[in-house]
């Protein structure tokens, strides 16, 4: 996430206190109706840098007061997909009770499942299977989170992709598949468990 920017008024003064930690602050703004889906320069809102920097008493105010749990910044992230980016499974699970999309899509194509498999977050990844995330969205370069995984060496969250039906077959546009980066990125345990899967 890019540095929180100045924004006019009392949504400064919200941004500054959930960049500060200062969960007593964002309460009491909250209560001086600050306005929760405000926007920095980046197009994210309170919420967004609350998910991202792991102050579930923020999110947890900022949601119950009408933060937009799908609101998204200027490259398409969302909450969730701070949350899942940086392993934070409670709050990922809040987003989700509050309506997060668990399928919603950045810019790039990514979702929140691929945020965490990638980075190997593996009790993030298990809350968006259980949430229905479909484990077969493709990025804009037609990734999927299973070829993440293999590629950067993520073997717990390849099994539970598997385990709730990745496709070990998919392409990319270059026509790679989680095998093949797997084989490439030297990771042999993870080209095997794929290999058991079917996959070719």
């Amino acid at each position: 996430m890019l540095p929180v920017s100045a924004v006019a008024g009392q949504e400064k003064t919200l941004f500054d206190a959930v960049r500060a930690g200062d969960v007593a602050g964002v309460r009491a703004l909250i209560g001086r109706r600050a306005d929760v889906n405000a926007r920095d320069s980046h197009g994210a809102t309170p919420l967004i840098h609350a998910s991202a920097d792991g102050l579930r008493d923020a999110v947890r105010a900022l949601l119950a007061a009408g933060a937009n749990p799908n609101a998204k910044d200027r490259d398409g992230s969302t909450a969730l997909m701070a949350a899942a980016f940086n392993g934070y499974t409670v709050i990922a699970a809040m987003l989700l009770k509050r309506g997060a999309d668990v399928n919603a899509r950045a810019g790039s194509g990514e979702t929140a499942l691929v945020y965490a498999a990638v980075t190997g977050r593996d009790g993030v990844v298990s809350l968006l299977l259980r949430d229905k995330a479909n484990p077969n969205i493709k990025n804009n370069e037609g990734e999927t989170a299973l070829m993440g995984a293999a590629a950067a060496g993520q073997a717990g969250v390849v099994k539970e992709l598997l385990r709730y039906g990745a496709d070990v077959n998919l392409k990319d546009k270059s026509g790679n598949t989680a095998l093949s980066f797997a084989k490439a990125k030297k990771h042999p345990e993870i080209a095997e468990a794929l290999s058991r899967a079917g996959a070719k």
